[in-house]
């Protein structure tokens, strides 16, 4: 029996099974609005803190890869996509799933020794953007 405070860094095992993929991976998610600044310091926080998959919504694209990121492997649409997924853990084994992949939708397969997990990055354009946002302006009101 174990004391207080003291306690196994690994979860508990279910019905004697571990997912070995799912209890290592760090997935970071964010939208960097094309934005080189939050590209290089996204850069910095994923080597500090040892990320393996980020997930992008509107990336910096420049000649084809995604702007701080272009020594990583990664998965996009051509240099005006909304949706990006870099990978930093070379362990990692992926495939892209082209069939679930667009300008606004990235989906990997991922695998991890013998465990596998599909990955989808997804970004929605706000629906005002093509045309006038539904809140009135402050010069239509004067």
């Amino acid at each position: 029996m174990q004391s207080k405070g003291t306690g196994n860094s690994k979860p508990p095992k279910a019905y004697g099974l571990r997912r070995s993929m799912t209890d290592t991976l760090k997935i970071l998610q964010l939208n960097i609005c094309r934005s080189r600044i939050a590209s290089l310091q996204l850069k910095d926080y994923c080597a500090s803190n040892t990320i393996d998959i980020v997930l992008l919504q509107e990336p910096l694209i420049q000649q084809h890869k995604v702007y701080a990121f272009e020594n990583n492997r990664q998965v996009h649409k051509g240099d005006h996509t909304g949706a990006a997924v870099i990978i930093l853990n070379n362990e990692l084994r992926i495939i892209e799933l082209a069939q679930y992949t667009s300008d606004y939708v990235v989906t990997i397969r991922g695998s991890k020794q013998d465990d596998t997990r599909a990955i989808t990055v997804v970004w929605v354009t706000p629906p005002y953007v093509d045309r006038e946002p539904p809140w009135p302006s402050i010069s239509a009101q004067r």
